[in-house]
């Protein structure tokens, strides 16, 4: 619709909604520890709802991002931070519940955490990486990439190396460690390239 009024009162229902999903269906607990509480019920149904809860989660941030750009709320520059960084921080969680949730459906024990952990370093770097190749003439997208690197090498190092372990924590350590060389690689060609075409 284009509209501010429909897009503010998306957001705080979307909001609201959020913060319903930390509290009851997806909550923090479930991707810090292994095993959560929240997931103690008999039979996958916790699981199910929060892994349906944590897509739902993502796709509000996404198109919170999306809608913001097309209302003009939301803008490339460092203007509209305030905006896309709590989006970017929702996305995220949303992410990560929901790779974790999904592992511990395959298996519902301790690998399927720690399988989880790893596989969500690895996207997080992935990810980083998408965004600064889409921001070499941006600085959005290249700030956002920046900060997720940094942010998946803290999680590799804070969370992953004291709640992971062997071959898991190897796995997220090495996938995160080669792709994040082929991002500076490809970032540093990508760059130079530009450079070329702007002289």
């Amino acid at each position: 619709m284009r509209s501010r009024l429909p897009f503010a009162v998306g957001a705080a229902y979307g909001g609201i909604a959020v913060l319903m999903a930390l509290g009851s269906d997806a909550p923090l607990e479930g991707i810090v520890r292994h095993p959560a509480l929240a997931y103690a019920a008999p039979g996958s149904g916790p699981l199910v709802a929060a892994a349906g809860v944590s897509a739902l989660v993502l796709v509000f941030a996404v198109l919170l991002v999306v809608a913001g750009f097309r209302v003009g709320v939301v803008r490339a520059g460092r203007e509209s931070a305030l905006l896309w960084v709590p989006a970017g921080l929702v996305g995220l969680y949303g992410a990560t519940s929901l790779v974790v949730t999904v592992a511990l459906l395959v298996s519902d024990d301790r690998a399927g955490f720690t399988a989880g952990h790893a596989l969500a370093s690895v996207s997080w770097t992935a990810v980083a990486l998408v965004l600064l190749a889409r921001g070499i003439r941006r600085p959005a997208p290249r700030i956002a990439g920046m900060v997720l690197v940094g942010a998946a090498v803290a999680k590799l190092v804070l969370f992953d190396m004291v709640a992971l372990d062997g071959v898991a924590r190897v796995a997220a350590f090495l996938g995160a460690g080669l792709v994040l060389l082929a991002a500076g690689t490809r970032y540093a060609r990508l760059v130079a390239e530009a450079e070329e075409a702007d002289e």
